[in-house]
């Protein structure tokens, strides 16, 4: 009878990826993935998107007031603007200026909470309003600029949702 042969296990220094492992994805659709942002320059603007829950309609009175009340809270902010805004059905699109990526994210963290906090007083609801986390991306040349402006402004035509006076920042 001959002696059993122990067979030897690969030694890894390092972990590997396994499937099915690391954070579910939040809801049917999550759409922006977790991994590094784009460099912010103080210089460029950002076109950023922020989608709602699924369920709730933003292109009503109770979202555009809490969209209102988050520009007037994060209007206070010296390193974070927000030049223009359009609110569609179900997600928000804003042109902003950021000094950072530290600025970017406490403004947008504070536009994102003032508005569900007002969102959930209006509509008598608790939660959160936001589905995910917002999606950035910089606008580099004049060009680029200039379209993102006229898709912010016109998105409404875009979604066949009525007239944008109501809804977005064109009518300032």
């Amino acid at each position: 009878m001959s002696a059993p042969i122990q067979t030897e296990l690969p030694w890894r220094t390092r972990g590997g990826k396994r499937p099915g492992a690391g954070r579910p994805p939040r809801g049917p659709r999550s759409s922006e993935k977790h991994k590094a942002r784009p460099a912010i320059d103080p210089r460029h603007p950002l076109h950023v998107t922020i989608r709602a829950r699924p369920g709730l309609k933003l292109r009503r009175r109770a979202g555009w007031l809490a969209v209102r009340h988050g520009l007037a809270i994060t209007c206070r902010r010296s390193d974070f603007r927000i030049c223009h805004v359009s609110v569609q059905g179900n997600h928000v699109h804003l042109i902003v200026e950021a000094d950072s990526h530290v600025s970017l994210a406490r403004g947008m963290q504070g536009f994102q909470i003032a508005c569900a906090r007002r969102f959930n007083l209006q509509t008598r609801r608790r939660g959160g309003v936001f589905a995910d986390r917002y999606h950035p991306r910089p606008l580099r040349t004049l060009r680029e600029t200039r379209n993102a402006l006229a898709y912010v402004l016109n998105n409404w035509r875009r979604h066949r949702e009525r007239a944008a006076r109501i809804w977005s920042s064109c009518r300032w």
